[in-house]
């Protein structure tokens, strides 16, 4: 696994934690950064 596709892990798996709407969005928000960042052609 790359580490693009662990920090896209990490941030959903803490979106489903998170306690409060905000830090859902949050992580959400930095899971699709990394995707659209970080999207190699295939």
């Amino acid at each position: 696994m790359s580490e693009r596709s662990e920090g896209y892990r990490f941030h959903l798996e803490k979106a489903l934690e998170a306690d409060s709407l905000e830090k859902k969005n949050f992580h959400i928000r930095q899971a699709l950064q990394i995707a659209v960042v970080y999207d190699e052609p295939k």
